[in-house]
């Protein structure tokens, strides 16, 4: 299916933003990685365990990836969040990683599950008992977005959720409140005169017509209903 692309007018003010990000990691580490990621990791049974195994693959210079391997945690699919063996690997990687730690937690989850799977993912998690770490981890994979090499744009990462497959499947797909997340975490980093919205956004992409029409069917349907609502007076 053909979908309309829209010109993207990249802010000129992508720089601050980037001092902007090490600003948060170098002046709020201690706050940030250390109390907060400290906090959602204490477990109590398992530390002393933990921690000699912690000693031991940081003895052997294992990266994160091999202890995200060793603990088998690529095998976990969506109890990844609640697994004991997910909160050791995070503690290996605060232990181990000084700088942009959280962003090397991103960098290693993206391999294992592609931006789209992870964003799944975390938008799942942030409904269970692990809410505070998938909002943790999200924001972190929001940033990494906004500031890599080359900084995604709110359609960029349309694409990249995959909710370009069809107007037909966009309330279905999981990944539209991701989206929805990162345009007003884009907006909320840029001084924008006119900051888009999600609704506004799909109407670019897929068309007015079409989208009148894929909103009139979704109120019909019991599952697609209230997020068509939403959607729609957003």
């Amino acid at each position: 299916m053909t979908t309309r692309t829209a010109a993207v007018v990249e802010p000129s003010n992508s720089r601050n933003i980037k001092v902007e990000r090490r600003k948060v990691d170098n002046e709020q580490r201690t706050i940030v990685g250390l109390k907060t990621i400290t906090s959602l990791l204490k477990s109590g049974k398992s530390k002393i365990n933990d921690q000699a195994k912690i000693m031991s693959w940081k003895k052997n210079k294992k990266s994160s990836d091999q202890v995200f391997a060793l603990l088998e945690l690529d095998q976990m699919g969506e109890n990844l969040f609640t697994n004991p063996k997910f909160k050791t690997w995070l503690k290996y990687v605060d232990k181990t990683v000084k700088v942009q730690t959280k962003s090397a937690m991103i960098a290693t989850l993206t391999a294992k599950y592609g931006d789209d799977g992870l964003a799944r993912l975390l938008q799942a998690a942030k409904n269970g008992r692990e809410s505070k770490l998938a909002d943790m981890l999200q924001t972190e994979q929001m940033w990494v977005w906004l500031t890599g090499t080359k900084g995604k744009s709110t359609d960029d990462i349309f694409h990249l959720l995959k909710l370009d497959e069809g107007v037909d499947k966009v309330l279905t797909n999981p990944n539209l409140q991701a989206w929805d997340d990162y345009i007003k975490f884009y907006n909320s980093k840029f001084d924008v005169k006119n900051p888009t919205t999600t609704f506004d956004s799909l109407k670019r992409f897929y068309g007015d017509e079409k989208m009148a029409k894929m909103l009139e069917a979704a109120k019909k349907e019991p599952t697609t209903r209230k997020i068509a609502m939403k959607l729609q007076t957003a």
